[in-house]
Parts: structure tokens; sequence; C-alpha cells
């Protein structure tokens, strides 16, 4: 299929670890022919500071300084570029023309996918539990930290325009919800 879109197409993709945010974002911008941003500005200040994703969250829940560093860099990417897809957990707040869509997942299934598919630039986990654990724990301090620098919540649905629970879909099922709520609204 090839979609057709009025002059720019910003889609932001947030939402819980394990959820598919990497995995649909790749899917999606072949689909629909977009540049694919699917870089973690937190990872890359993580691995320009040598430490792991999990210990930049636990510092900034006490240095909402590391926040800002990280938003400086997604508000300039959704400044200076179009047509594209980007896979962060803020990004519906500093790119608010995007099409901002949250995935949700349960944690335990959640925590299955993580352990599954481990990141070579993340945390080794030794077990789904521990997986589990330690994904509940990053969440809360990311959460915490945001609501420290910014006062938001990130995972309140309503600052989406879309909301899939990827628990149970498989990822073709999950493109597809996507682009029938896009072609609804006339995005595409």
């Amino acid at each position: 299929e090839n979609f057709k879109f009025m002059k720019e197409l910003k889609i932001t993709i947030g939402g819980m670890p394990g959820a598919g945010k990497t995995t649909i974002a790749e899917i999606l911008a072949k689909k629909l022919n977009l540049n694919l941003e699917n870089r973690s500005f937190g990872r890359i200040l993580a691995e320009k500071r040598k430490i792991t994703i999990n210990e930049l969250m636990e510092q900034a829940k006490t240095n909402s300084q590391i926040h800002k560093d990280i938003d400086k860099e997604i508000i300039n990417y959704g400044k200076e570029n179009k047509n594209f897809i980007l896979s962060s957990w803020l990004a519906y707040k500093f790119i608010p023309d995007s099409f901002k869509i949250f995935l949700y997942v349960s944690p335990k299934i959640g925590a299955k996918r993580i352990y599954k598919n481990q990141r070579p630039e993340e945390i080794k986990y030794s077990s789904i539990k521990e997986t589990q654990h330690k994904t509940k724990k990053r969440l809360l301090d990311t959460k915490q930290g945001f609501e420290k620098a910014y006062k938001i919540n990130f995972l309140l649905k309503s600052n989406y325009d879309l909301v899939i629970n990827t628990t149970r879909k498989s990822k073709k099922q999950v493109i597809k919800d996507i682009i029938k709520e896009m072609e609804k609204r006339n995005i595409i």
C-alpha cells in the first residue's frame, strides 16, 4: 500500500517496557515510508556517561537536569525534522504536533518479552522474575523523575491520541489498528 499524507507526518510512540515500542516503530516506519528515530535519547545520554539506562533513571530521581538534557535533544529533533516516527517516553510532550501513540502491555508479558530479547547495551537479567522486578523499578524511577522535573504522569492514557494494549495482539494487528485509526482521522 502507498500511503499519502498532508505536508508532514510526525508520529511519537510511548508506552510500557516490553510493549513493543521499538518493533512497532520499525514496522510502521517501513510501511509509511517515514524516517525512524528509534534511539532512546536517555540511552544515548547513559552511554555518553558510561552507565546503564537503569542507573541513569535512578540518578534522575534526584537530578532533574538529566531529564532536561534528554528533552532538549527531543525538542530539537521534533523541530528540525519531519516525516518521522520517534519512540520515546516523553516525545508526546515535546513534539506536540505529533500523532501520539501509547502501547500498553501487562507487566508480566512485558517482562517476558524483555527477557527473551535482551539488548546488548542494557543490563543482563537472569530470569523473567528479575526482569519484571527491575523493569517495574525502572518504570517507577522514571515516573518519579518526570513528576519531579515536569509535574506530569507520562503513563496517563489521556496524553495520547491512540492507546493500544499489545498484551494479546500480534505485531501485525497492532500495525493494523494504528493504520485504521490514522485513516479514520484522515492523517493518512
